[in-house]
Order: C-alpha cells, then sequence, then structure tokens
C-alpha cells in the first residue's frame, strides 16, 4: 500500500477516535475490557444478554471494575463506590459523565487498535510499545516482567487481551 494512502488511513483512525461519538459508559467499558461483549469471526455474540448480566453478578466483577475504572481515571475506587449499587453506574455526577465517558471511550479505541495489531501486525504493535515506552520513559515495563501481560484481569473472566476466544467451564469462565 502506498505511504500515503496508510498516512490517509492513519488520519482517520485517529479523526475516529477523537469524535465526540466515541463516549462509553463505564458498564459497557467493563464488559468489553473482560470480553464479555466478544464477538465472533461470524458476527455473533459469544455470550446472550441474559448470560453477561450473569457474570456481572459474579462474586468478585463490581470490585474488579471499579478498580480498573479507578485506575483508568486516576480517581479513587472509593468515588466510584458512590455511583451506584451493581455495575450500572447510574449516579456517575453530572458534572464528570462526559469527561469520564469520552475519557473511557479514548481507552477503549486503543484497546481496540493494541488487540487488533496483536493479531495482524505485532512487529508494528510492538514498535508502538517501544516508541511509547521511550516518549514516556516508562519504568516499570510490563514486557520484561515475569507476570503474564493482562495480569490484573480476574481469571474467572475472560482476557479480551488474549488471543483466543473466550470460553465458558463449568467453573465460571476462564481465558
Amino acid at each position: 500500500m502506498p505511504e500515503s494512502k496508510n498516512i490517509h488511513i492513519a488520519q482517520a483512525v485517529l479523526k475516529a477516535c477523537m469524535s465526540g461519538d466515541q463516549r462509553m459508559h463505564p458498564r459497557r467499558f467493563c464488559r468489553r475490557w473482560y470480553g464479555l461483549e466478544e464477538v465472533r469471526w461470524n458476527g455473533q455474540n459469544w455470550y446472550t444478554e441474559a448470560q453477561i448480566v450473569a457474570m456481572e453478578s459474579d462474586r468478585g466483577y463490581r470490585e474488579q471494575c471499579i478498580n480498573l475504572l479507578a485506575r483508568i481515571l486516576k480517581i479513587k475506587a472509593n468515588t466510584i463506590h458512590q455511583w451506584g449499587k451493581g455495575v450500572n453506574f447510574d449516579k456517575v455526577p453530572a458534572e464528570k459523565q462526559e469527561q469520564y465517558e469520552s475519557y473511557l471511550g479514548y481507552v477503549d479505541a486503543l484497546r481496540t487498535i493494541a488487540l487488533s495489531l496483536s493479531v495482524t501486525n505485532e512487529a508494528a504493535l510492538v514498535a508502538i510499545y517501544q516508541e511509547l515506552k521511550a516518549v514516556n520513559k516508562l519504568e516499570n515495563d510490563p514486557l520484561h516482567r515475569s507476570q503474564k501481560v493482562g495480569q490484573g484481569i480476574p481469571k474467572q473472566f475472560p482476557s479480551s487481551m488474549s488471543a483466543s476466544p473466550p470460553k465458558k467451564s463449568s467453573g465460571g469462565l476462564a481465558y
């Protein structure tokens, strides 16, 4: 593909990521992060809405969502606890809702890009990571830890970071 066409595609991707339509509710963000909204190659969802709701009510899921949101939004977990019961998060302060949902939309767009690159062009993904590492002077390099990338994603929930699709097992979800 000619280089100028690649630049236009990259610019289109950036515009799509920055559009006002990228807002994402915290509940949907958690569903996507933990792979509950994964789609099969044929466009069918892995799980029905009833299955997703059941998985969201599993012990520990809300706490995992709260901790994830707190890390990403750079706010205290106690603040997110005040956003309502369960994972509906229907009491996000109105003055912060657009800001938080926009930020979650951006992070989800980056997640989507990174996951797509992990399947289609791992070398490009590594190059992007190395560039980000250099620019941000990352001290805790997750690629050089002995732990798995995706650590912090509970084993009972599917990992959207895994190459294989989520699998349902009798003891909950595995990845």
